[in-house]
């Protein structure tokens, strides 16, 4: 597997750090010099205006009011991008438990409900993993995603999506014929108007998808970087005669020079870091842990859209009979009971769908070892997928039970 992307703490304070240094040191030497008399006599005659206060705080004004306006538009860039990835997933995943709700009143067989909503949710996944794909490509990383199992698509599906010029919209574009031909065949069973929400919803998330893609292909203006930078440059190069003249001994020119220095360059490399929110070791981890979680929420709908409904088991309907009851959840407990005869397993298909395919090309085995926070959020995910599937075997055989009674 390729290498991740350099986390913000990388560079955000060794570069300024590196650059501070210099200026502390050029401000060192000045003052140094100066009282020594080895190159320059004394400052007493640039006094006049290095210690001019007026043009010393114009400068400083305009330097912090540049860099100040490029983080607040790099700190509205980051949320705004991070904010469009959430809502597209959000919107995805409830449209397509709109669609599998729809499904349950169909008057197809089951085999032919089943085999739509399996297909539904694969390329719900394949759609999801193909929008975080795109956030992240041209960081220069291999970026795999994990998609519910690619591989039993058929192959023409597989090839075309390889060769799409954009994937995202060519998987957009099945599940939305993928709708027509449901509504046309009578497997969405439904009326026009919460069709219609289905429609906008997939909509939605699309247009969320490009709000995303916008903060990442649109660049700050150039034209202001390139000021900001310039400009910074220059106060950097006068910054240490102005900090000599000021304070009486050379340590404390050094110290003063470096802490200034700093803090204009932090800032800017950090107003840098928040342009590209989507390019970045964080967002990298919150991308398949976002992907584990919608695989996960896919496979839960799925599975519990033919295992269980919930149901009051006396007659609670008086009102002034309801109370306030603690409810707790053991999250310890794995909610599966030994007794497995009557179990068909067909909850456990479904919940193995979570395989190893990436969106280039085979299981992410045989990309070899990942690094070791990869792992640790796979592993924590995992777990709460067992956690998860445990549940629902346990929901899909009261399920079965319930209607070999009703029977």
């Amino acid at each position: 597997m390729g290498k991740k992307p350099h986390g913000l703490t990388g560079w955000l304070f060794v570069y300024p750090a590196i650059i501070a240094t210099a200026t502390g040191v050029s401000a060192l030497l000045i003052k140094y010099l100066s009282e020594e008399g080895v190159w320059l006599q004394s400052l007493e005659d640039h006094h006049a205006v290095l210690r001019n206060g007026t043009i010393w705080s114009g400068v400083t004004s305009l330097v912090g009011f540049l860099i100040v306006f490029r983080v607040s538009q790099g700190y509205n860039r980051f949320w705004s991008g991070i904010t469009a990835a959430h809502l597209f997933s959000a919107e995805w995943i409830e449209s397509c438990s709109s669609l599998i709700s729809m499904s349950r009143m169909s008057k197809k067989s089951e085999s032919e409900q089943k085999q739509y909503r399996h297909l539904l949710v694969r390329l719900y996944s394949l759609l999801h993993a193909s929008a975080m794909y795109d956030l992240i490509a041209g960081s220069g990383v291999e970026f795999p995603m994990m998609v519910l199992d690619s591989g039993s698509l058929d192959p023409n599906t597989l090839k075309a999506f390889e060769s799409a010029y954009d994937r995202t919209f060519l998987v957009s574009h099945w599940i939305h014929n993928l709708i027509t031909d449901g509504i046309a065949d009578g497997t969405i069973s439904a009326p026009p108007p919460l069709v219609s929400r289905v429609f906008q919803e997939l909509g939605g998330g699309m247009v969320k998808y490009h709000d995303a893609m916008k903060a990442k292909d649109v660049k700050f203006p150039t034209v202001y970087a390139l000021i900001c930078v310039l400009i910074l440059v220059v106060v950097n190069i006068i910054l240490p005669w102005i900090i000599a003249s000021w304070v009486r001994h050379w340590w404390l020119a050094a110290l003063f020079a470096f802490v200034v220095s700093f803090a204009f360059w932090s800032l800017m490399f950090m107003a840098m870091a928040l342009e590209k929110p989507f390019n970045s070791k964080r967002f990298w981890t919150d991308a398949n842990r976002l992907q584990a979680h919608t695989n996960s929420r896919l496979v839960q709908i799925v599975a519990l859209c033919s295992a269980h409904m919930p149901s009051l088991v006396v007659d609670c309907t008086n009102v002034d009979t309801m109370s306030v009851t603690r409810f707790t959840v053991d999250e310890t407990s794995s909610g599966c009971s030994e007794d497995e005869d009557s179990y068909d397993g067909s909850a456990d298909k479904v919940l193995c769908m979570l395989t190893g395919h990436t969106l280039e090309a085979g299981p992410s085995s045989s990309r070899g070892k990942t690094a070791g926070e990869e792992r640790r959020v796979r592993a924590v995910d995992a777990l709460k997928f067992r956690k998860s599937a445990e549940s629902v075997r346990l929901l899909a055989k009261d399920g079965q039970a319930g209607r070999a009674t009703s029977r």
